[in-house]
């Protein structure tokens, strides 16, 4: 195996029971990290390593490591789905989330003195050429724009025509008041002077904050010309990609000064995993209203992770919809649900286990008659009365607060049958139709269908 260098009540009725375990049988859900997968056909290592410097012990944090996972694809180390890949951690499995594969920017525009020109529909394209990525005559203060739909460590740049002259720019990103200078830069554009596609990387801010530019929303970065002396050629580009730049995977406890590694697994022509987990973060996934969706009187909602008992309360969600229902951790091992429909049915689970890197399935169900809450792993079943919930225009929302540590599936059938299943159908959240953006599929962890 060859070393590359450091670069997931008894009572209730037999139909809500019936309701539940179709959805628990089609996700088919493996607790990976709880097994010990082979990797005796894995190809290629990597050793990944982390120290805790502070002063506190840290428990149950989700850790990245800069990672280039469209490089991996490129030079063959990993398939495009990235399911030939995984962390483990003393040989037993780890859960882990992919970094993106490339995404085109959501956003570009050059600001030449203050005016700004809007670039995006030429840097989603491979037109050569027609990304002017400083102005014909450039000033110091000039900038060109990339805008991201998440946070990303790294863009990538075709560059058609390399500029020529004597400038340097600085890459900057907005901390939500100001501009401010990105950390650990490495360009390998040399500011727009080098022809073909190259990267330019950063440490992804823990401040970073959407703002709008030429009326688009987004996380920005810019490079900001800050000294200028001359210009004989103007740098031009065509496509513009980014990705995230992390590969996700779990700690469960860190002593003071003490150093964990982990071993990232990956080539070889067989699966090492079905999927990867997903590490869901502050925002969590939204998935847009569509009437298709809505609950109406029997529904089932099936979420497989680790709840995090940290973030406490309503806001802090598993699964909301707001005016219909929510569940969310609400004590340490305890878990609140509210349906509303004519009236309020609550449901709370006490004594939900507190996994370690293994998951927990939730689920709650209703079959027009009677609601019920279910969690394995010895919590229990809890019912109450079903309420037909009417039509809303809310969004839904899932795992967001920092709800879920990570998730290994969301799968949801509504009254309609229409469903969404974040394990499978991955078609479901590419479309666009169900999931907020394609990016953001492609952000939690590539084309990872089974």
């Amino acid at each position: 195996m060859k070393n590359l260098a450091p670069n997931k009540n008894v009572g209730i009725l037999n139909r809500v029971l019936l309701l539940v375990a179709v959805v628990l049988l089609s996700s088919g859900v493996a607790h990976i990290a709880i097994a010990q997968t082979s990797v005796s056909d894995a190809l290629y290592s990597i050793s990944l390593n982390i120290t805790n410097t502070t002063a506190s012990q840290k428990d149950d944090i989700p850790i990245p490591f800069t990672l280039s996972t469209a490089s991996l694809i490129d030079d063959g180390f990993i398939a495009s789905d990235a399911l030939n890949a995984i962390v483990q951690r003393g040989g037993i499995d780890i859960p882990a989330m992919p970094g993106t594969n490339r995404i085109v920017v959501k956003g570009a525009a050059q600001d030449d003195g203050g005016v700004f020109t809007d670039y995006t529909p030429e840097a989603q394209s491979s037109t050569a050429n027609d990304v002017e990525l400083l102005p014909a005559s450039p000033a110091a203060a000039d900038a060109f724009y990339f805008g991201f739909d998440i946070p990303a460590g790294m863009v990538t740049l075709d560059v058609d025509q390399a500029g020529v002259g004597t400038w340097a720019v600085t890459w900057e990103y907005y901390d939500g008041a100001s501009w401010t200078a990105l950390s650990d830069v490495d360009d390998r554009t040399s500011a727009f002077s080098v022809l073909g596609q190259n990267i330019v990387t950063w440490t992804v801010p823990a401040d970073w904050s959407t703002t709008t530019i030429v009326t688009i929303p987004a996380y920005w970065v810019r490079a900001r010309v800050s000294s200028f002396t001359s210009l004989t050629t103007q740098p031009k580009a065509s496509l513009i990609q980014y990705e995230t730049g992390e590969w996700w995977s779990w700690v469960e406890t860190l002593p003071v000064d003490t150093q964990e590694q982990f071993t990232l697994f990956l080539g070889g022509p067989d699966d090492l995993v079905t999927y990867h987990e997903v590490f869901t973060g502050p925002d969590g996934l939204t998935t847009d209203d569509a009437a298709a969706l809505e609950p109406g009187g029997s529904f089932a909602i099936s979420i497989t992770g680790r709840s995090n008992y940290g973030t406490l309360g309503s806001t802090s969600c598993l699964v909301c919809k707001a005016g219909a229902l929510s569940a969310y951790p609400s004590a340490v091992g305890e878990v609140t649900t509210t349906v509303t429909g004519a009236s309020t049915t609550s449901l709370i689970l006490v004594d939900m286990p507190q996994a370690g890197t293994g998951s927990t399935t939730l689920v709650l169900a209703s079959d027009g008659t009677d609601l019920m809450l279910f969690a394995d792993g010895g919590a229990g079943m809890i019912a109450g009365d079903a309420q037909a919930i009417t039509n809303n225009a809310n969004d839904w929302t899932w795992g967001s607060s920092n709800a879920l540590d990570y998730v290994d599936q969301i799968a949801y059938d509504a009254d309609t049958g229409d469903v969404i299943n974040l394990f499978r159908a991955y078609s479901e959240w590419a479309t666009g139709t169900t999931a907020n953006t394609q990016a953001y599929t492609e952000s939690v962890g590539l084309a990872n269908a089974d």
